[in-house]
């Protein structure tokens, strides 16, 4: 019992930080709506708060990994590389030795946070596998999931493009309402991913 609400409390410590996070993109389109008036072209506010919404992505998916992958079914695993080794695939006794006193559960768990760390979510397939991944069905998410497919590619445009278009060397539109549907998928992303967390924890009680 007091395993579950400690992880109820860490899952609610992740919603929290993603609403603020949230709520700081919000502050940087509040700022892009006082200055555009005054000034020439202030998109690149636009430009950073989609990058910082894609972070905060990012980081939610990360959060949510942690705390339910090492308990995933162990075909997961395949894909996860032991703590120390950089690829997935066969380890000897001696590098299984180099963890002596840890029981299997904190290895596996300080093999996650370890890939983890190396992880990005950079296009849907990776945020549908993380889903299968967690037990939950991507196919409920595929509305908000396509709309954060479309963030994700502007996001790559603009950081490793500049978000100009080369063929005429101009920038890339950007209108806060873009800006602000990505946020709302976000939001029903985050809404509907807790909803299959809370039916399939039932189930599983």
């Amino acid at each position: 019992m007091a395993g579950e609400l400690s992880k109820q409390h860490l899952l609610q410590s992740h919603v929290k930080r993603l609403a603020n996070n949230i709520a700081r993109v919000h502050g940087m389109v509040s700022i892009y709506q006082k200055v555009e008036q005054s000034n020439d072209d202030v998109t690149d506010i636009l430009r950073s708060a989609v990058v910082f919404l894609h972070a905060s992505l990012e980081d939610f998916l990360r959060s949510l990994a942690s705390m339910y992958l090492p308990s995933a079914d162990a075909d997961v695993f395949e894909a996860i590389p032991l703590v120390g080794m950089r690829r997935p695939g066969k380890f000897t006794l001696k590098q299984v030795a180099e963890h002596r006193g840890k029981s299997v559960d904190g290895l596996i768990q300080e093999s996650v946070i370890a890939h983890l760390e190396r992880s990005n979510f950079n296009n849907t397939s990776e945020i549908n596998t993380l889903l299968k991944n967690l037990g939950l069905n991507p196919a409920n998410l595929d509305e908000q999931v396509t709309e954060l497919g479309r963030m994700m590619s502007r996001r790559h445009e603009i950081v490793h493009r500049a978000d100009i278009l080369h063929a005429s060397e101009a920038l890339n539109e950007l209108d806060q309402d873009t800006v602000n549907t990505w946020m709302d998928a976000v939001i029903a992303f985050r809404d509907g991913v807790l909803f299959q967390i809370e039916q399939k924890e039932v189930v599983d009680e």
